[in-house]
């Protein structure tokens, strides 16, 4: 098939710059107390760091928080802990916004300012409906620009989920059900084994219509279907070295989609599903002065909207189905090096979209390879931190309109 490029989009480029940030500790009082180990995060520079030396606003939710909540979503888990505006759409569809930016409200990963991040890496997809938490580790939240670490989709911020690592055999189970065609099930272990770890999930759920004491049935409005996957496999060939394989998965059906702003129209729905593999290789030295990251990840994320002819004559699709499909591709190199009480970390990224609408004969591509420099420094015995980085991005929009011809046309 023949590409076009769009002269006006084929040379943009942006630059992002971040100047000193001051944090301040305090001495630790000598007490009687139990000594708590410093909490590590890794989303505000890319390598890991105690949070109390963190210079951006970075909120963590630990495993045990999620075991506590109610929601299994990620969309329902931030609303439960009150972080940033959360919006809840018809048919399994959450935005989320912080600092007056946020995700794509139809969960487009490209035209949203708040990043989703999977272990560090674009997860492909702005609806966080989509992300279920049974294989998350924890979440770490950056309020503010992160577009210097991560790119223009992070102006608004970062939210990073973290799937787990297996450091012991577990295995567990839960199921249930109800009336009403309600049923669900949940199943996940644990498993480390001399150079191997594993942690995973797959899950469950179903939902049927509502029938009232008086017999009056209320149509079921959110999805009828959810499963989904998760699978952090690694191997540790030597020391302080892994190679790991990700796979996540999401399918949700006949999620409604009512039209909530005139009369409910109860015969629409949609389908969504998300699909991805990350493979990566991290390693350090044997001091742990110097680490480094590989990693090579692709995807696809799906949505197909239903509107029966049946229920809707004059609809605007004529009762036809329409979607769009994103192919998501990427790479990751980094590097960093710790200088006394300085240290900088180096690295390139690399993203491919292709996207496909069946409402536009256009399919387009974009392409954002990238370089970063970010530095950190504490003086005065670390009591005063200093970050500082420094991203340049180049930006490739290519446009095929089916006939070879440029969009501009």
């Amino acid at each position: 098939m023949q590409e076009s490029r769009t002269p006006r989009q084929s040379s943009l480029f942006t630059a992002s710059l971040i100047l000193a940030a001051c944090s301040f500790s305090q001495a630790a009082e000598v007490t009687s107390e139990p000594t708590v180990m410093d909490e590590i995060v890794v989303s505000a520079s890319r390598v890991p760091e105690k949070k109390q030396e963190v210079t951006s606003n970075v909120t963590v939710i630990s495993r045990e928080d999620i075991d506590r909540a109610v929601g299994r979503n990620i969309g329902d888990l931030l609303a439960e802990k009150g972080v940033g505006h959360i919006q809840k759409y018809p048919g399994s569809l959450t935005a989320i916004g912080l600092r007056g930016f946020r995700t794509d409200t139809h969960g487009n990963d490209l035209q949203g300012h708040v990043l989703i991040l999977l272990d560090g890496r674009r997860a492909g997809t702005g609806n966080v409906a989509k992300l279920l938490t049974e294989n998350v580790e924890r979440i770490e939240i950056i309020r503010g620009p992160g577009a210097v670490q991560y790119g223009s989709g992070g102006m608004g911020g970062v939210v990073n989920i973290i799937t787990r690592q297996g450091n012991t055999n577990s295995l567990a189970l839960e199921a249930g059900g109800g009336s009403f065609e309600r049923g669900q099930f949940v199943l996940g272990g644990t498993a480390k084994k001399t150079l191997f770890d594993f942690a995973g999930s797959a899950s469950g759920r179903t939902v049927g219509d509502y029938t009232t004491g008086s017999g009056q049935t209320y149509a079921n409005t959110g999805y009828e279907s959810e499963t989904g996957l998760s699978a952090n496999l690694g191997y540790q060939p030597v020391p302080g070295q892994r190679l790991g394989l990700v796979v996540t998965a999401f399918d949700t059906r006949e999620a409604g989609s009512p039209d909530y702003l005139t009369t409910n129209d109860l015969d629409d729905y949609g389908d969504k599903a998300t699909l991805s593999f990350d493979t990566s290789y991290t390693g350090k030295d044997v001091g742990g002065r110097w680490q480094w990251l590989a990693r090579y990840f692709f995807g696809r994320d799906e949505n197909t909207w239903h509107d029966p002819v049946a229920s809707d004559p004059d609809g605007w699709d004529n009762g036809l189905s329409s979607g769009n499909t994103t192919d998501q591709q990427g790479a990751q190199a980094q590097i960093s090096g710790e200088f006394g009480h300085s240290s900088l970390t180096a690295g390139l990224d690399w993203l491919h979209y292709q996207v496909e609408n069946s409402w536009s004969p256009r399919d387009t591509g974009y392409l954002n390879p990238a370089a970063f420099l970010l530095g950190k420094s504490g003086l005065f015995e670390r009591q005063l931190i200093l970050t500082g980085g420094l991203r340049y991005d180049w930006y490739d929009v290519e446009v095929n309109d089916g006939q070879g011809r440029d969009a501009s046309d």
